[in-house]
């Protein structure tokens, strides 16, 4: 945020009692983050130009079947993001479980290190953090509220990867209230180009600078995120068949941490601070050897099946070559 913006406060002291979050984190993001990136390649503008015309044709058919639309009409009220587009080369094979880590060649780690290891975690952010952000800011003020924010941004740049096609999702923060003050706070901005330093900011600062104008956008482009759209989400995933994924058992983790030192009175002085932060690193390292132990179980059922379906094969080609020459004796 520029120099020249004052936070009120009550802003100040939020910002302060939460300074230790965006720290731990990235330190979190590095350790889960499961792309092994081994290029980054800045889109030219054509190519950026025509993956959105294709996401724009699909939307216009809907808009045209259910509102009449034409295709002019529909790019206009979406427009093409004015950013740079990068696409991610990423390496996959072993290293594709929250166990393996974040890896990325040294060269491209400085400028695009952060911001990677942010790629597609908004929402990760939420599950691992909302409650102990809501925690420390009722501490801070007990009628203080936070929200699970979620926005349509407007990047200075995004990230696609080598398989997905571009696209432009929802993006996750939270949203604080404190007396008649609201905050945004955004842990995975980098993604996105926003500085690091915009990890605190007054919510109309965020809206002005980091949010789609309404007018370039048909619906809404930020809301609250309610009960009934959390339980639509959970139930999406379960249809899915991957409610229990790793993120669910980094995030079990670090409840598991944060209950227990809420449980001890929630110490925030700088030491209560850093030995809540080492016990959730070190319950994320015991939650990646966790995963890594089922992923290892999970390959090796695997391959046992697979020999089992060889040999059963085989065998099954045994009897047949057998009979053959029975029938010619």
């Amino acid at each position: 945020m520029p120099s020249d913006i004052e936070l009120p406060v009550a802003g100040k002291t939020a910002k302060e009692a939460l300074q230790f979050i965006p720290e731990l984190w990235q330190q979190i993001a590095y350790r889960i983050n499961r792309n092994d990136v081994v290029s980054v390649r800045l889109l030219p503008e054509s190519e950026v130009e025509r993956g959105w015309e294709g996401i724009i044709k699909d939307i216009a058919q809907w808009a045209d079947e259910k509102y009449g639309m034409t295709f002019d009409q529909v790019s206009h009220r979406i427009g093409i993001p004015d950013c740079q587009t990068y696409e991610l080369v990423i390496r996959t094979g072993s290293k594709n479980t929250m166990s393996a880590g974040f890896t990325v060649k040294e060269e491209l780690r400085e400028e695009f290190g952060e911001a990677i290891t942010n790629f597609m975690m908004c929402d990760f952010t939420i599950n691992a953090f909302l409650k102990i952000i809501e925690h420390i800011m009722c501490a801070v003020d007990s009628k203080a509220k936070v929200h699970w924010f979620r926005t349509i941004p407007q990047p200075e740049r995004m990230f696609k990867t080598s398989r997905e096609e571009l696209r432009d999702p929802p993006h996750s923060v939270f949203l604080i209230e404190t007396g008649d003050e609201k905050y945004i706070v955004d842990l995975s901005r980098t993604q996105y180009g926003i500085p690091s330093s915009e990890w605190f900011v007054p919510e109309e600062y965020y809206k002005q600078h980091w949010i789609s104008q309404e007018d370039e956008h048909k619906g809404a482009v930020h809301w609250i995120v309610t009960e009934v759209e959390r339980t639509h989400m959970k139930d999406q995933l379960e249809q899915s068949g991957i409610s229990a994924n790793d993120e669910d058992l980094i995030c079990d983790a670090i409840g598991s941490v944060f209950e227990k030192w809420k449980a001890q009175g929630g110490d925030m002085e700088v030491r209560g601070i850093e030995q809540f932060s080492k016990n959730i690193l070190d319950a994320v390292e015991e939650a990646k050897l966790h995963i890594a132990r089922r992923y290892k179980a999970k390959v090796e059922e695997a391959v046992q099946k697979a020999t089992k379906l060889e040999v059963e094969r085989r065998r099954a080609i045994d009897e047949i070559i057998a009979k053959l020459r029975a029938a010619r004796e």
